[in-house]
């Protein structure tokens, strides 16, 4: 009840997701930022009430981590239960971002994304 009366309030003042992004001090480049709780509130801002796909937004917000190290991050993470639906979200847009872009050099590392979903 609070989360939805503060996602709403959000709304109400014309939030984006970029700004609660960083109200929510998910952008602390230090940080793992899959290890975040607030996280989920993020995404749950973004997919409920802007009705964007969260994922694509914290590619695009997520510019502190290169390639290599997000890929480490999203990989490192999948193993873990509790972030596993984040990371894989996350891989999903970074992969259909690889694709789009027709970006081929980072094809094998989608092989090596998919082999670590598959697992």
């Amino acid at each position: 009840m609070v989360r939805t009366t503060q996602l709403d309030g959000w709304i109400e003042q014309k939030k984006t997701a970029g700004g609660i992004y960083t109200f929510l001090k998910l952008d602390d480049k230090d940080a793992d930022v899959l290890a975040k709780p607030l996280l989920h509130t993020w995404i749950s801002f973004v997919k409920t009430k802007l009705k964007e796909d969260p994922y694509d937004f914290a590619l695009k917000l997520t510019k502190q981590h290169e390639e290599d190290a997000l890929r480490k991050m999203l990989m490192t993470d999948s193993t873990t239960a509790s972030k596993r639906d984040i990371a894989k979200g996350l891989e999903f847009a970074q992969i259909k971002k690889w694709l789009t872009t027709g970006n081929i050099i980072f094809f094998g590392k989608v092989a090596q994304l998919v082999r670590v979903v598959v697992k």
